[in-house]
């Protein structure tokens, strides 16, 4: 029985000082990081294709033209996905 409590005592205590650490760390990295993260943040991305990635080809540019939107009747109505339970 005593085992027990002593065991239970040192789990508190292990867990009482990483949450001490975990929050004294996250107190000094507070601190340093807003510069670097907001400098990390607005460097521009480079447009990419993931599929010219994966397979090294260069992909086709899209087709030039009207998309099947304004190619369709106005009266035409728009299929709704969210009625769609079975």
């Amino acid at each position: 029985m005593k085992l027990k409590t002593t065991l239970l005592a040192a789990t508190l205590i292990a867990f009482a000082a990483s949450t001490a650490y975990a929050a004294e760390e996250a107190m000094t990295k507070k601190d340093e990081t807003p510069a670097a993260v907001k400098a990390e943040a607005k460097k521009p991305v480079k447009k990419h294709s993931h599929m010219t990635e994966k397979t090294g080809m260069p992909e086709s540019d899209a087709p030039k033209g009207k998309s099947h939107r304004e190619t369709m009747d106005k009266d035409m109505p728009m299929h709704d996905h969210t009625k769609d339970r079975h």
